[in-house]
């Protein structure tokens, strides 16, 4: 499992991280990766200070029906404190295993089938999985970050 580690300075200087405009940014960003294909974006256990996502707060993969949408929405979020989206390829249903479906639990991927799955993790960083080398590179390409390969604890 690849993983790259995104902080504020590496998106847009600032040494603040998880601000709503930097996770829509990244999620943005990835949404545009031809790598992705046909497939599903999900959302859960977003928690934000300010405005709330009441519709992806539960600890559970939600089907976000227009991402467009829900990055219009993160975009009013001044600072995102947990968030999983998950990139699902096909018509898949999200298989999860954790036992705590949030950012803020064992390092490893939560959506045991997503092909890109983004956490927005306290205010310390955000963080990107994936088995795909080209996706990393894109992402870090764009926004610097840091990269390395994991063996994924189980959750």
């Amino acid at each position: 499992m690849l993983t790259l580690d995104i902080r504020g300075a590496d998106i847009d200087g600032d040494q603040v991280t998880c601000t709503g405009m930097q996770v829509a940014s990244i999620l943005d960003f990835i949404a545009t990766l031809p790598e992705l294909g046909i497939g599903t974006w999900y959302a859960g256990a977003v928690e934000g200070l300010g405005k709330r996502l009441e519709d992806y707060e539960e600890p559970a993969p939600r089907l976000v029906p227009a991402l467009s949408d829900l990055l219009q929405r993160i975009r009013g979020i001044p600072q995102l404190l947990d968030g999983v989206f998950a990139w699902v390829p096909g018509q898949e249903t999200p298989r999860v295993e954790a036992k705590n479906f949030t950012a803020d639990g064992p390092m490893a991927p939560l959506v045991l089938n997503a092909l890109v799955e983004i956490w927005a993790f306290d205010t310390s960083y955000i963080e990107v999985y994936t088995e795909r080398t080209s996706i990393i590179a894109a992402i870090q390409d764009r926004f610097m970050g840091n990269a390395r390969a994991d063996e994924c604890s189980e959750n």
